[in-house]
């Protein structure tokens, strides 16, 4: 059964991506919901066992919220769990879907960033990183995930970003989203959105940082996001975050795991009409990429 406050978009990935960035934009949009109380939520890959009415209870403060056309919420996981497409079918099959896709091997990059970060990880061997953690490779492989939701949901039904184009036009590529949702035209020029998004960063107090994720996670699997809020709210992720940016991928590496990923890169190029050269290029050059890369729809 379907509710006036059901979620009608989710954006499902790619971790590291910009996910957090697009969080901060739409919620500057008066026609958009999504969920304060958790950014997040989780529901399709981890906790679908609880049921429609324990996700439903995110949205129910859309109904006090007037003139809202697009309620949502955003977990970037959603992407690589193969449950995940499916489920999403089966519960909302209207739904309209949002991927914003990075350079595989800068996503991975970003995401050992996050490792030695957020997990209390010493030294900074990116290659050993990917041998024990063969799943940041995965996560880039996009083409599979992205062919999973194909076999569940239209094309219609799905916006696919590049994150490189979205970080070189930003104002064009929120537009772009807008039109998706069926939005009407915003002046994103009053809203803040012009932070680094997706940077790879070195370690600050690890251990310290361990334990804090380890403890929010706890709080929230027992649906106590107010304590976790309340901690952010007072500056306790300012003070832990890493605010060292790691330096630049190695070359030599990037180029090895670029092509590794070719193959999948070419097939993702047939399967979403695009032309991903901008992946294939130096990193210098693909950053100075400018709006006319940014398709039109």
């Amino acid at each position: 059964m379907q509710h006036t406050t059901d979620p009608n978009f989710l954006v499902i990935g790619a971790q590291r991506a910009g996910t957090t960035w697009l969080d901060a934009a739409l919620r500057a949009h008066p026609q958009i919901y999504l969920p304060e109380r958790r950014k997040e939520i989780h529901y399709f890959d981890e906790h679908y066992a609880r049921g429609g009415d324990w996700y439903r209870e995110f949205f129910r403060a859309a109904a006090q919220r007037p003139g809202l056309k697009a309620i949502g919420e955003i977990t970037p996981r959603y992407l690589f769990d193969p449950l995940v497409p499916p489920r999403i079918a089966r519960d909302f099959p209207s739904m309209r879907l949002i991927a914003i896709l990075r350079n595989p091997a800068e996503r991975a990059y970003s995401q050992f960033g996050m490792h030695i970060g957020r997990k209390g990880a010493s030294g900074n061997d990116f290659k050993a990183f990917l041998q024990e953690n063969p799943d940041a490779y995965d996560r880039g492989l996009y083409h599979a995930q992205l062919e999973r939701y194909r076999s569940h949901f239209p094309a219609s039904q799905m916006l696919v970003l590049i994150f490189e184009q979205v970080m070189a036009a930003r104002h064009a590529a929120l537009a772009q989203v807008c039109r998706f949702l069926g939005l009407d035209e915003f002046d994103w020029s009053r809203v803040a959105i012009d932070e680094k998004a997706g940077v790879a960063t070195a370690p600050r107090f690890a251990r310290v940082r361990v334990l804090a994720t380890r403890i929010a996670a706890s709080l929230r699997g027992s649906d106590q996001d107010w304590l976790v809020n309340f901690a952010r709210r007072i500056g306790i992720d300012q003070l832990l975050a890493s605010k060292q940016r790691l330096e630049p991928i190695d070359p030599a590496i990037r180029a090895e795991l670029m092509r590794r990923y070719a193959a999948d890169v070419a097939s993702l190029e047939k399967l979403i009409g695009r032309n991903l050269a901008i992946w294939r290029e130096d990193p210098g050059e693909s950053r100075t990429r400018s709006a006319r890369d940014l398709p039109a729809s």
